[in-house]
């Protein structure tokens, strides 16, 4: 049967107004010119306007700087005004789509407005739209094809843009690269099992289209036939975890820059190797050094990885590089984040025990299992930058109205 939403036009035009509008307000609170990474995709998207075809060696891929060009191209070149509107404008389509998809999926008029209402004012992603980072474009690809996989008719055609998406999403967030593969084995398998041939194909199809450009960019830049960046940078991130402790204690600042010494030194293997062979023989001494530590210190390797997983699920400040209110804000905007991964995970424990739910609900289940899975076990092998686990947060946030429901029923039963 399907399913129709009727909200309040006039109430969900207001409450996108406000949240549109909020927006502007926390992007104004920390005007800046482009710094960091910020200022590598902004080359980027610059050279794509000058020359189309051009790869990173190792870090960055097209999907945000082509959305970048897109807006300098339209509006004029480093008009970064107009490129914080129109983010704010996609992240509050962003709170668009997750009412829907709530609707559609947990069948409660009640829960969407919940996940409407907390997305318009969440200030996490909410202040990334006054960044030049790709959170925000990469949040709304990835709530985009989860839109496209459970709202929308399942025909051969819509599972071809919802390919194209969640490539354009990888693209974007390349770290995501090898849980998108996985995710889409896993739909691929059950379209298959339905014998719909033809929609897998197109899947098949709409994703490999998102190679096209990074595979020749690749090749005329570097003469390698590969998606992802030539150099894999983050193994350099592996072998430096043990250097780079970043969660000393639960009270105490949580970011350590990563020494010089080793900045230098990764810096110099990673600009002097003009290919992976070259860069792989350069970082041997570091690899082995990191090999025969871990296996002479297995707990405090262990130890290293749990603090790893708890900086990357912790919240503590607004802004990536500059929080205007840090740090009397820290321990709001701690506490208010365990209080929502928390009713997130009840409500997450709430659904798996569901006896009887629909193909769409299960994919969503699948998407977000997944999704914690990855970045929280194999992610925990890097050194740690918390703005990774950000994309995983609107798609968390579907959960949540189940967990606080079922909290509420549980608070009642000891009452009484």
């Amino acid at each position: 049967m399907k399913i129709r939403i009727f909200p309040a036009p006039v109430l969900i035009g207001i409450l996108l107004i406000l949240g549109f509008l909020f927006r502007l307000y926390l992007s104004s609170l920390y005007p800046h010119v482009p710094i960091f990474d910020e200022k590598s995709y902004v080359l980027f998207a610059e050279k794509l306007l000058n020359q189309f075809w051009y790869a990173d060696c190792c870090a960055y891929t097209y999907g945000y700087p082509f959305f970048i060009a897109l807006v300098f191209k339209v509006f004029g070149i480093n008009n970064y005004s107009v490129l914080i509107i129109v983010q704010s404008l996609i992240d509050v389509a962003t709170a668009l789509l997750l009412f829907t998809i709530a609707g559609n999926v947990f069948r409660n008029k009640f829960y969407s407005w919940i996940i409407f209402g907390l997305y318009l004012i969440n200030p996490l992603t909410a202040s990334y739209t006054g960044l030049y980072l790709s959170e925000v474009w990469g949040i709304f690809l990835l709530v985009l094809s989860l839109y496209i996989l459970v709202v929308k008719k399942n025909t051969p055609l819509l599972f071809f843009l919802f390919g194209i998406v969640i490539g354009l999403f990888t693209f974007t967030r390349i770290m995501f690269f090898w849980w998108t593969m996985l995710f889409l084995v896993i739909v691929a398998y059950i379209i298959l099992k339905k014998r719909k041939i033809v929609s897998a194909v197109a899947l098949t199809a709409g994703f490999l289209i998102t190679w096209i450009y990074p595979v020749i960019s690749n090749y005329k830049t570097f003469k390698v036939i590969a998606p992802t960046p030539v150099i894999p940078v983050y193994v350099l991130s592996m072998v430096e975890v043990k250097d780079v402790v970043r969660y000393p204690g639960i009270i105490d600042d949580i970011y350590t820059v990563i020494p010089e010494d080793i900045r230098n030194l990764n810096w110099w293997i990673t600009t002097s190797s003009p290919d992976s062979k070259t860069f792989m023989e350069k970082s041997k001494p570091g690899i082995d050094n990191a090999l025969k530590y871990f296996s002479t210190h297995p707990f405090e390797y262990l130890v290293i990885l749990g603090r790893n997983i708890l900086y990357f699920w912790d919240k503590t400040n607004l802004f990536y590089y500059e929080d205007p209110f840090y740090p009397q804000d820290k321990y709001v905007i701690r506490t208010i984040n365990i209080i929502f991964l928390f009713l997130s995970m009840i409500g997450i424990a709430a659904f798996i025990r569901l006896k009887k739910r629909m193909e769409k609900e299960n994919l969503i289940l699948i998407a977000t299992l997944s999704l914690i899975f990855y970045l929280t076990i194999p992610m925990s092998f890097l050194v740690p930058e918390d703005r990774l686990t950000l994309p995983a947060y609107p798609i968390l946030l579907l959960f949540l109205p189940l967990g606080m429901n079922l909290l509420i029923i549980h608070i009642k039963k000891i009452i009484k």
